[in-house]
């Protein structure tokens, strides 16, 4: 029997989001960048830490473990890397992370880092995509191939326009900035540009966002678009955008038009 749980918003540093889930007894902490937050929280609502689901290496997300590990000896998930010295359980694509009621379904996510993995749970319709999908826009590519973010990305895509993405970082703004930059005519983005400006004037989170409004407002996933690509193809002659996908080789357009956009955001 699927029992719903609930989610925690937990702002960390100048713009992450940790995720604590819990059923009022016992929770799950999503990528505990740092500990005193996750366990000031568990402690005010008196909750049992039962596990760790950890996206990727960053210290921004892993940098809570040791102490977490310390203090409540559970079960840490994450990605088979080195980098990440804490983790008890080492997970690759198509593994699962049960937790009372709920699966979580465990996709390798690579293009921000090489082993970056995120946790699909189908039921609830929710992703905790760690840093490969931001409202708006999307992770950097800091290690491989760019074309392995397009794809991560590409996957993410297809999944029920209903689903609930949490990412980690309040990028949402500046990243709607860029969006209107690519797509000035887009009434979708001006309409999340005035719905983003609310909410952080209310000290409220844009996160989660949903698939259906980031297929239509989020630049990354919409550069299949003949009417963005004829824009794409101007820019790709800035020389800072060719040094960018210079180094990379491209097996289709799709891959190439993602890569200039990609370099376009890095120098927005």
């Amino acid at each position: 029997m699927f029992e719903p749980y609930q989610i925690i918003t937990l702002p960390a540093f100048q713009n992450n989001y940790l995720w604590l889930l819990h059923d009022a007894q016992s929770a799950v902490l999503v990528d505990p960048g740092d500990a005193s937050i996750c366990i000031a929280a568990l402690k005010e609502n008196n909750l049992q830490l039962d596990a760790v689901l950890v996206t990727h290496h960053h210290n921004d997300h892993t940098g809570g473990l040791a102490q977490i590990q310390q203090q409540f000896n559970c079960p840490i998930y994450g990605p088979d890397d080195l980098r990440i010295p804490y983790i008890t359980h080492k997970l690759k694509e198509r593994d699962v992370v049960n937790w009372k009621s709920h699966v979580f379904q465990i996709w390798r996510t690579p293009g921000h880092t090489n082993s970056h993995i995120v946790y699909w749970n189908s039921l609830a319709a929710h992703l905790f995509c760690g840093d490969i999908l931001f409202g708006a826009g999307c992770g950097r590519n800091m290690e491989g191939d760019v074309s392995d973010l397009f794809h991560s990305l590409q996957r993410i895509s297809k999944l029920p326009e209903n689903t609930q993405i949490f990412c980690a970082h309040e990028y949402t703004q500046v990243n709607l900035d860029f969006a209107q930059t690519v797509e000035p005519d887009n009434k979708p983005i001006a309409e999340r540009i005035q719905q983003t400006a609310h909410l952080l004037k209310a000290g409220q989170p844009t996160i989660p966002t949903k698939l259906d409004i980031e297929i239509a407002t989020n630049p990354f996933l919409r550069s299949h678009l003949e009417s963005i690509r004829k824009k794409l193809d101007r820019i790709s002659l800035q020389p800072e955008i060719q040094a960018f996908i210079q180094p990379f080789h491209f097996q289709s357009k799709d891959e190439y038009y993602f890569a200039i956009m990609r370099g376009w955001k890095n120098i927005h």
